[in-house]
Order: C-alpha cells, then sequence, then structure tokens
C-alpha cells in the first residue's frame, strides 16, 4: 500500500523527470511523465480521503470517487484540468503525437505544475475527511451492475433462442 506522501514524491519525481526530458528534446516522453505526475496526485488525493491504493488506481472506482468528490467541494476546474491532461499529455500527446511540441512543453511547464500546487493544497484541506463506507457502497454497485449485465446477457440469448424455436416450429407454414 502507497501513502500519501510516498505518492506525492512520485509525482514530483515523475514531473522533474518530465521537466528533464523536455530540456533533452523528448517532448512526448515527457508528456506521459507529467501524466504520471497528475496521476500520482490523483491517487494521493484519493489516499488522503482514505480511499485504499488498489482502489484509487482504478477507474470504477478510483476515477469515480476523484471525480464526484472534486464537483462536490466546487472543485470542477481541477477536474477539467485532469481530463485536458489525459486528452493532451497522455492520448493526444504520448500515444498519438498530435499534440504540438510547443504546446506539450506549455502544458507541462505551466499548466500541470499550477495543478499539482493546487492539488496539494487541497490534500492538506481533505485531512481527515474519509469516505471509506463510499467506496464500500461504490464497491457493490460495481459488481451489481456486473451481476445485472450478466443477466441482460441471458435475458437476450434466452429471446433470440425463442425466436428460434418459433421461427422452426412455423418453417413449413405459409398464409396464402
Amino acid at each position: 500500500m502507497r501513502s500519501v506522501e510516498e505518492l506525492v514524491k512520485s509525482a514530483e519525481r515523475a514531473y522533474s523527470e518530465a521537466l528533464r526530458l523536455l530540456e533533452r528534446g523528448d517532448v512526448y516522453d515527457a508528456a506521459e511523465k507529467a501524466w504520471k505526475a497528475v496521476e500520482d496526485m490523483r491517487k494521493a488525493f484519493l489516499v488522503a480521503v482514505g480511499v485504499p491504493y488498489d482502489k484509487a488506481k482504478t477507474i470504477s472506482i478510483g476515477y469515480t470517487i476523484f471525480s464526484k468528490l472534486l464537483r462536490l467541494i466546487g472543485a470542477k476546474g481541477l477536474l477539467k484540468d485532469y481530463a485536458f491532461f489525459e486528452s493532451t499529455l497522455h492520448s493526444h500527446g504520448f500515444y498519438e503525437r498530435e499534440t504540438p511540441p510547443d504546446e506539450v512543453e506549455e502544458v507541462v511547464k505551466s499548466d500541470v505544475r499550477r495543478w499539482l500546487d493546487e492539488m496539494k493544497r487541497l490534500i492538506r484541506r481533505v485531512s481527515g475527511v474519509r469516505v471509506t463506507e463510499a467506496v464500500e457502497v461504490l464497491s457493490k454497485a460495481l459488481k451489481l451492475r456486473e451481476e445485472i449485465l450478466r443477466a441482460s446477457d441471458e435475458y437476450i440469448r434466452l429471446r433470440e433462442q425463442f425466436a428460434n424455436i418459433l421461427s422452426k416450429a412455423v418453417k413449413s407454414i405459409t398464409v396464402s
């Protein structure tokens, strides 16, 4: 299990590495290191409010709680920035290499630094908040969703089987 402090330090190391990569001209690897810094800080925030690390690193639980909490506390700007970083640095930067190098550099040097600092301040402010019960409820809801989806698949399969049986039963009958 990783602590808040470890995750914050990891985020800062990744950010420093992103700056070093920019200086070397390795723009797209810098984009991915900056994204790692953002992700580590997101996980630090979640661990700070009592989300176990193994859940904090997931999309289904970690991102869902992160998004909901930021909206509830009026930090939608941080959430919008997070989505922007995912698109600009991670998807369109590192993987697709569509984000122009000068934009990557600007986002890493300015926007990511500001976001990391704001998140560190927010982590201090949420100290003492515990959302453990919410994690348990969300976990149950996700398990139920999986059961519903499996039942839905079974329902569709049975309806198809029903239609096939009827079609075979009246195959030789035609109304003229």
